[in-house]
């Protein structure tokens, strides 16, 4: 009789195999592929559902929708995270929410320096950031898997569950929010805590968090819910009239059992939750116990349920026993919502997009309606909203086929007063507006948004952001750089005033400008390459070549001709910076690709965004540097210059430039060989300092042509590029202005 033959392992199915890979850890996993070719396969080594777990669980990421079925991108996102997860703020600094360190200097100072015909503004004794700068002393606090922006403050959320904060959560609070601000990050205490404690709470430890304007809700891995509304002070343990699903041991709570908070949201002036079987649950800001209080938790006898929020699809296999079955194919299972001022607004599993208005105090919620045009193609009545992201009066839907809508709570406020026609048998408003579809947007896959009071930001599959809407009185939002009219980099990237020679006025991108993306940059040399080329290359004294810049900006009184042709003049030249500062990076990084963890090899860029947040005046990014590559495109950037001391006669020993000392690099800054010293010095001009310096050498010499002794840019000799120019204007046409030599390869 013959023996039973043994089955091996690759004789299971597909389907079987991917069911047995998730008791497996990451490294081995890794490992059990290697073994042989038909495990490398991408149906098997990119498996999207193990890789992102394995990256969520592990570092507390959250789920991004538009790409959760990428699976090669969450491996690769596994894989670096552990060492090259960066935290980079820019905006107002007014409350040191930037978590920029040495940034706040006398209360009462208010300075205005000048600096290489560059203006810069403190107000308070606060500096703004124009570019991104990475935050300060973050890189001790683990890895950093999420990044909020709150309206006075900036949180992060760290791999072990522990919440830190820059700022202020509440700024109103103070009767000057810059008396006793503080730039330092600090943990958010809890009750019953040691000074210092460490282990392992489920109770304490956050898996998931939301920044609202003034208060930040935490989610607990036991499925508590806490309430911060005062950085000094413990906070709420919000306690509901029902029986809530919790895990005390903190070893994996199924989001998905009756009672279990799947989601906590802060809003403008509200807080929310949803609960798997119960709906979305509402309830006004909780105050936190003041000094000398004891509370550690309150009931929130004032919450109200979302009509029409209950249902929930069974899992595959199982009977649809919901007490709800009428809503599986009207409203559907709510997969994600957003709280703006006023509003309540939920996406669900049939991709249509729901308002519910928030009434009266404590909150009440009587009923929900559809807006189909939030959710509807530009060429299709099917509803294909795929994610909802919005704050305070705006909000974003990105739809399957990669269209970005975006509205404002007046819109939502017409379809409310509309319903309400229908429901008193009158008739409907005609021409009802529509959402915005910003062209810069339109299917650039997009995967996330994130909104603020005046701008908000748009990142990219491929690791870009582009900023949008207004930056609020040039505080450096859009992260595009200063602007000081009539010069400013900023003016070559698109910004322009909203209001032309009035101080401190909000910043724009200028159409057609607006309908172009411009990323943000977060590399040094490009920034200093702008600033180079703001400044007027080798020659800024000669009005000739920098007449065309003065005569763009349209004045208060121009003619609609007259603003027309400068909006074209700045976006054609906007272009064409835009193009440059592209190929710049390209040029930098062409021989990068034989190291390890290259772009080439793992297909993420230098910078590679992974989150981005945006809140009140400042923006914030979650970003994977890959630093072999920064140092590789500096040393491309910076060359030899054998005229440099004779152009600065200073010793080579007072002038050397000041760099930590080790093997990795500091925060914001890079140390450790000569090519990391020369980094450093780089970063030391930061975007949002504007060409400071504690060094007389570096204020003697432009930084933006010779970054250290002895070396300079290669563009340190370019002149500045020849526009077509009429009558003292640029004519807008940039097809034929010349590339410098070394950029196009020669």
């Amino acid at each position: 009789m013959d023996s039973p033959s043994k089955l091996k392992l690759l004789d299971l199915p597909v389907d079987v195999l991917l069911l047995i890979f998730p008791y497996l850890d990451a490294k081995s996993f890794l490992s059990l592929c290697a073994t042989c070719k038909a495990l490398q396969s991408p149906e098997i080594i990119d498996d999207a559902p193990y890789w992102s777990s394995a990256t969520r669980t592990t570092f507390r990421v959250p789920n991004q929708p538009v790409i959760e079925h990428d699976g090669r991108r969450w491996r690769r996102l596994y894989q670096r995270m552990f060492t090259q997860s960066r935290v980079f703020t820019w905006g107002s600094n007014g409350t040191g929410g930037l978590g920029h360190v040495n940034e706040l200097t006398d209360p009462n100072q208010l300075s205005l320096s000048v600096a290489r015909g560059r203006r810069q503004m403190r107000y308070g004794g606060t500096r703004d950031a124009h570019y991104p700068r990475e935050m300060d002393k973050t890189r001790k606090l683990g890895i950093i898997a999420d990044v909020q922006c709150g309206g006075w403050s900036t949180t992060l959320l760290n791999d072990k569950g522990r919440l830190f904060t820059a700022g202020e959560i509440d700024g109103e609070r103070r009767l000057s929010v810059m008396r006793g601000a503080s730039t330092d990050l600090r943990p958010l205490k809890f009750p019953f805590e040691e000074e210092g404690e460490e282990k392992y709470v489920p109770r304490r430890a956050i898996r998931q968090f939301s920044a609202g304007r003034k208060h930040i809700l935490g989610l607990a891995d036991s499925g508590a819910t806490w309430c911060w509304s005062e950085l000094n002070n413990n906070p709420v343990e919000i306690r509901f009239l029902f029986d809530v699903a919790m895990d005390p041991t903190g070893k994996g709570l199924d989001t998905r059992r009756h009672g279990a908070v799947r989601k906590v949201v802060a809003g403008w002036d509200k807080s929310a939750a949803l609960i798997s079987g119960l709906g979305i649950k509402c309830w006004d800001i909780r105050r936190q116990p003041g000094d000398g209080e004891t509370v550690d938790a309150r009931l929130v006898p004032d919450e109200c349920t979302v009509p029409e929020t209950q249902f929930q699809r069974p899992e595959k296999g199982r009977a649809n026993d919901s007490p709800w079955p009428e809503l599986a194919d009207t409203v559907g299972e709510v997969l994600n919502f957003i709280l703006l001022e006023g509003y309540l607004v939920f996406i669900t599993d049939l991709k249509k997009i729901f308002v519910a208005k928030l009434e009266g105090n404590p909150t009440n919620v009587s009923r929900i309606i559809e807006i189909p045009a939030l959710s509807h193609p530009e060429d299709s009545d099917v509803p294909s909203a795929k994610h909802l992201q919005g704050s305070f009066r705006t909000l974003g839907v990105i739809l399957e086929n990669g269209e970005v809508l975006v509205a404002e709570n007046v819109l939502l406020e017409i379809y409310w007063d509309n319903s309400i026609r229908l429901l008193n048998l009158h008739p409907p408003f005609s021409n009802l507006p529509q959402p915005t579809r910003p062209a810069s947007l339109q299917k650039q896959n997009v995967i996330s948004l994130a909104f603020a009071d005046y701008h908000y930001l748009a990142l990219h599959a491929s690791g870009a952001i582009t900023p949008h809407g207004a930056e609020p009185q040039g505080t450096g939002a859009l992260g595009l750089g200063p602007l000081a009219p009539p010069t400013g980099p900023a003016l070559l990237r698109g910004l322009i005033p909203s209001r032309p020679r009035q101080f401190r006025s909000n910043v724009i991108l200028a159409p057609p400008s607006n309908s172009l993306s411009r990323k943000i940059w977060f590399d040094a040399p490009r920034q200093r390459w702008l600033e180079f080329m703001n400044n007027g290359a080798t020659d800024p004294d000669t009005s000739a070549a920098r007449a065309p810049w003065t005569n763009i900006m349209p004045l208060p009184n121009a003619t609609t001709e007259a603003q027309q042709r400068a909006f074209r003049t700045i976006g054609a030249v906007s272009d064409w910076v835009e193009a440059a500062g592209e190929r710049i990076l390209r040029w930098a990084l062409g021989n990068a690709g034989a190291g390890k963890g290259t772009a080439e090899e793992d297909g993420l860029a230098m910078h590679f965004s992974l989150a981005v947040s945006a809140g009140g005046w400042h923006s914030a990014a979650l970003v994977l540097v890959n630093e072999e590559q920064e140092r590789h495109e500096y040393a491309r950037c910076v060359v030899e210059d054998p005229d440099y001391y004779r152009r600065y006669p200073a010793s080579p020993e007072s002038s050397a430039p000041t760099a930590s000392k080790g093997g990795g690099r500091a925060e914001g800054s890079s140390a450790g060989s000569d090519t990391e010293n020369a980094t450093a010095a780089a970063r030391r001009w930061d975007g949002h300092s504007e060409g400071d310096s504690d060094n007389d050498e570096d204020d003697a010499r432009d930084t933006t042509r010779f970054p250290e002794p002895g070396k300079k840019y290669v563009w340190a000799d370019d002149p500045f590029p020849v526009f077509p120019a009429r009558e003292g204007r640029l004519t807008g046409e940039t097809a034929e202005v010349e590339l410098p030599a070394w950029l196009r390869g020669e």
